[in-house]
């Protein structure tokens, strides 16, 4: 293209009527400043097809992105739902064991069968979700390739995640301390059932005592286990409007 222009600019000079020494100065003077326009205009149209060649790049690695944000996320979405149907399913356990114990008929032998025959005392653990290509995007500084409000609603969902998993952490060490405790005093269930030992065990226990730490347990299992339901349904309406937003950007 530029030398399509410099051979009109040649054209032109050339049919400029010849003169005297004063012209043909004018003439060098202006083909000169026609080189330099020239070059000029070449540096701008390189640069132009650079930037649409770049633009061209980070959109093809957003898309790119964008696909492997949805499998992961659909991941995450399945993973959700089946923890927090666990979540309930334990949480309405556990409450039902506060119903029993606060009925006015309840006695030790109520929370002795729930303790020997029901409680289940493990804790929940915290899973982590799928974080593979949002750790790439901020390893690589490419989240950039997504403009704002979606790129913010990218970081916004993996950053909650990690903060409520290392409170979750902390929750859960807390309970380990509290189950390891009840673990001390109290016979593990299940292991006796129907051995005279538990009986023997439940005479020389100290039954006030394992009253408290049994409820102790239970309410912090069923303080843990609604913090991760409250967590799951948040992050189960979180990963939907990612999805759907990250979806609409590929229209």
């Amino acid at each position: 293209m530029i030398s399509f222009f410099r051979k009109i600019l040649q054209k032109f000079l050339s049919n400029q009527p010849a003169g005297n020494s004063g012209n043909r100065v004018t003439r060098y003077l202006a083909y000169a400043i026609g080189e330099i326009v020239l070059v000029v205009f070449g540096i701008l149209i390189a640069l132009q097809v650079n930037n649409w060649n770049e633009d061209r790049k980070a959109n093809n690695a957003r898309i790119e992105y964008t696909h492997a944000l949805l499998v992961e996320l659909e991941k995450d979405s399945g993973q959700l739902a089946d923890e927090l149907e666990a979540i309930d399913r334990r949480l309405e356990t556990v409450t039902s064991y506060f119903d029993r114990l606060s009925q006015s008929n309840s006695n030790l032998d109520t929370l002795f069968k729930i303790m020997r025959n029901e409680a289940d005392p493990s804790f929940v653990r915290p899973s982590n979700l799928h974080t593979n290509t949002y750790l790439t995007l901020t390893s690589t500084g490419e989240i950039g390739f997504f403009d704002s409000p979606l790129g913010e609603m990218i970081q916004n969902y993996y950053q909650k995640a990690d903060q409520t998993y290392n409170s979750a952490i902390e929750q859960t060490r807390f309970y380990q301390n509290i189950f390891s405790e009840y673990h001390f005093n109290i016979p593990k269930p299940h292991e006796y059932n129907d051995s005279p030992v538990l009986d023997q065990l439940e005479n020389i226990m100290d039954k006030p005592k394992a009253l408290l730490v049994f409820n102790g347990m239970l309410s912090i299992k069923r303080f843990n286990l609604r913090f991760f339901k409250d967590y799951h349904e948040e992050m189960i309406l979180l990963n939907s409007e990612l999805s759907k937003r990250l979806q609409e950007s590929l229209n």
